[in-house]
């Protein structure tokens, strides 16, 4: 704006939808905000209705510079505002949902694959629980984004591929579960006044298994008896005492894993790269509660495919994309979901609780109940968004694209280039009125 120091953004979509390839996925725990990450660095703030699901992009926020890779909540307090993202490029941010203001941001020089929020003993609110391309477990507070303490390996230090924070019912301390990239599992326990002037925090127990590449780890919450870690290729279950294999899942053809949760002692949801979440049913010797747990195994006594969460449609994916398995909470009632974002910017949702019982010599596949993406919702704006040159286009000719733009502030002018090699000069603050001249050159 001349004549101020204050300059501000504003940005004009047109009739075209954002490109916005999902990278990552966070659904509040009240279901009233939904959050994208893309490849290009933007994140995307939806809103949603807690009853029906339905989602409406309300902003678009702009601070990374390359994918976003995490997304995690920041505060225990349910309604709380802020969540933290973190980027390829070691960019950490902590956004303001309500008015999308990024509040804290800083550049590390390890690169996060996954982030884990977790409420520490003595501590007033949640912890970061981070790992990534470094052989360290950082944690760092969700605000100041500082780090606080790390976690460091004695035994076989390698890069952390995937952890799980859990409080044991018998204990009142803290235990991290860990795996590095080579397979050697790391227990730690925290007593909640570790901080960066502790003496170096080594692991408890460290051991090796047959398990290289780990992409997620998660212990059963029904019982913290047994452990799955699902890799590229399997993923398998163990006895979280010896860490001995009690079952192993392939991947479907021409499909690999990306992660996986239990649902119940006796049954688990495994995601795979095509965008589908297969239900399993464990065999006896895997479920604790049964008497036949970690007992030999026999040939008909292995996982039971009992459904798959999927597309109708079965369409093909240009890249893997984001998914994520949550539990939220509306009205009192607990909801479990499986949230998927992919290439193409769609946003699906799976009632995962509908699913979750087996139906007797049945497989069912399960279609989502909610599919939305940016391209819905400008189709269904009336009346349609206004771009930055529509005045230029002719509604019988095809429209060219935009392809590079600049603001001179000292003549209030922005400066925009198209596919077709043309240069367009317009007045800035008034470039959708067509009542205004427009002077173009060619290059």
């Amino acid at each position: 704006m001349p004549g101020t120091n204050l300059i501000v953004p504003v940005v004009l979509w047109g009739k075209h939808a954002p490109t916005h390839c999902v990278s990552s996925v966070y659904l509040s725990r009240d279901q009233k905000t939904l959050v994208t990450g893309c490849y290009d660095g933007q994140i995307c703030i939806w809103q949603v209705d807690p009853e029906s699901l339905k989602m409406t992009p309300r902003c678009l926020l702009v601070g990374h510079t390359a994918p976003v890779t995490c997304l995690s909540r920041a505060s225990i307090i349910q309604d709380n505002n802020f969540i933290v993202s973190s980027s390829e490029a070691g960019e950490m941010c902590t956004w303001d949902l309500v008015d999308g203001k990024c509040r804290e941001s800083v550049k590390l020089s390890q690169i996060h694959t996954n982030i884990q929020a977790y409420h520490m003993c003595n501590s007033e609110d949640l912890r970061l629980f981070c790992n990534g391309y470094y052989a360290e477990i950082l944690i760092m507070d969700p605000f100041s984004l500082e780090i606080l303490f790390s976690l460091s390996s004695k035994m076989n230090p390698d890069w952390i591929s995937a952890l799980h924070v859990l409080r044991p019912s018998s204990r009142k301390d803290d235990v991290v579960l860990a795996i590095s990239i080579t397979g050697t599992v790391k227990v730690w326990s925290l007593l909640g006044h570790e901080n960066k002037q502790s003496e170096p925090i080594y692991e408890n127990e460290s051991k090796q298994i047959r398990c290289l590449n780990a992409l997620s780890l998660n212990c059963c919450a029904y019982n913290q008896r047994t452990v799955l870690i699902v890799c590229a290729k399997y993923c398998q279950i163990y006895d979280a005492g010896d860490f001995s294999v009690l079952c192993s899942i392939q991947a479907p053809s021409g499909e690999r894993w990306m992660s996986g949760d239990f649902l119940a002692p006796d049954r688990v949801l495994v995601c795979s790269t095509e965008g589908k979440g297969y239900l399993y049913k464990l065999p006896a010797n895997s479920v604790p509660d049964h008497k036949g747990f970690h007992g030999p195994t026999v040939d008909h006594d292995s996982p039971v495919l009992f459904g798959i969460l999927g597309h109708p449609d079965n369409k093909l994916l240009s890249c893997p994309p984001a998914m994520r398995f949550v539990i939220t909470s509306a009205g009192g009632k607990q909801r479990r979901l499986l949230l998927r974002g992919d290439s193409a910017g769609v946003v699906s949702v799976w009632s995962v609780d509908d699913a979750a019982v087996p139906t007797a010599n049945q497989m069912l596949t399960h279609a989502p109940i909610v599919v939305t993406s940016l391209d819905i919702a400008w189709a269904e704006m009336n009346p349609s968004p206004v771009g930055i040159l529509d005045q230029l286009n002719h509604p019988e000719e095809q429209e060219i694209k935009l392809t590079a733009s600049i603001y001179l502030l000292a003549a209030n002018r922005l400066v925009v280039g198209r596919e077709d090699g043309s240069i367009v000069i317009v007045n800035a603050t008034h470039t959708y009125n067509c009542s205004y001249c427009t002077e173009t050159t060619s290059s």
